[in-house]
Formats: structure tokens, C-alpha cells, sequence
């Protein structure tokens, strides 16, 4: 025999039409809407292009890791290494 999946308050609201209490409304930012409601929704900062940089694939790479301005080893070495002597030496 199969066991009976438990329903939970949330499942049997969901049944009913009932929405949860976890729903969102979403807030337009422009301002009264007067005419054509979904022009207005439309135009909106939600529905805006948005260009996302792709993660894998083509155009995917990215230099960052390779030019790091801040950090060049090698170029202090030689400074380090007349500091010690200098201390060493004195």
C-alpha cells in the first residue's frame, strides 16, 4: 500500500482559491494611472531590457582574473630584498 501524503493548512488554501499569505504586489512607479492601465505597466521599470552577462558559452570569458593592477608581486621584490640586506647588514 502507498502512504497518504499529510496535507498541510497551506496545500488545502491553495485549493480553495484561497491565496497565501506569502503573495506580492508589485508597486508601479508611474504614478497615477489614468488611460490604458497595461501601457502604463507596459512602460514600467519592471518590463525595462534588461542585458545580462552570460555565465557559460559564447562571449562568456572574462579577463579580471588575469590583469590585477593592484597586486604585482615582483615588482617590490627587488625593494624588499635591499631593505633586508640593509638591516641585516647595519
Amino acid at each position: 500500500m502507498a502512504k497518504k501524503k499529510q496535507r498541510t493548512k497551506k496545500d488545502t488554501d491553495l485549493e480553495h482559491g484561497e491565496s497565501s499569505s506569502e503573495s506580492y504586489i508589485y508597486q508601479h512607479q508611474r504614478g497615477e494611472i489614468k488611460d490604458n492601465a497595461l501601457k502604463a505597466l507596459v512602460t514600467d521599470k519592471l518590463f525595462r531590457a534588461r542585458v545580462e552577462r552570460p555565465k557559460k558559452g559564447k562571449g562568456s570569458y572574462s579577463r579580471k582574473g588575469r590583469s590585477r593592477d593592484n597586486q604585482r608581486p615582483f615588482l617590490y621584490a627587488p625593494l624588499s630584498l635591499t631593505f633586508r640586506f640593509t638591516v641585516l647588514f647595519c
